[in-house]
């Protein structure tokens, strides 16, 4: 059984360069110290995607926040441009798959607008289903 956490954000404002993604996932990482590894390197690799296209395509400073609690993990990246987010058509050796890489993993993503911008967040369960769970279910079910 995995003990209770309390719920936490925490934000990072990140300058737009090329250190800005992994300053992003070493703060996510620290949020998620406790977490499953699997879930944490999600988290890493999916802010890591969405602040590369911030820094990329807006040029603006990037806000980083991470919220924790007992189920979840929800991250925004808000930057400073209001044109939304859409998934490439052309993916090749030099990107496009970021939002490919976020639809695929995240349990839910989208955007939220703002009068200076937008934030692009994703949510992911702290805990995957295990075989232990499944089967748990399965014998409920059955019973």
């Amino acid at each position: 059984m995995m003990p209770e956490r309390r719920a936490a954000t925490v934000t990072t404002s990140l300058e737009p360069g090329p250190f800005a993604p992994r300053m992003a996932r070493s703060a996510v990482h620290r949020a998620l110290a406790d977490a499953d590894p699997t879930v944490a390197e999600q988290a890493m690799l999916l802010t890591s995607e969405l602040v590369t296209n911030a820094v990329i395509h807006t040029h603006t400073g990037v806000v980083l926040t991470v919220s924790v609690d007992d189920n979840w993990v929800r991250i925004l990246v808000e930057d400073g441009d209001q044109r939304l987010p859409t998934p490439s058509t052309s993916s090749g050796p030099h990107g496009g798959f970021g939002l490919h890489i976020v639809e695929r993993l995240a349990h839910a993503w989208g955007t939220t607008m703002a009068d200076d911008g937008k934030a692009v967040w994703f949510e992911l369960p702290l805990r995957p289903v295990d075989r232990l769970d499944t089967n748990d279910e399965l014998h409920r079910a059955l019973g």
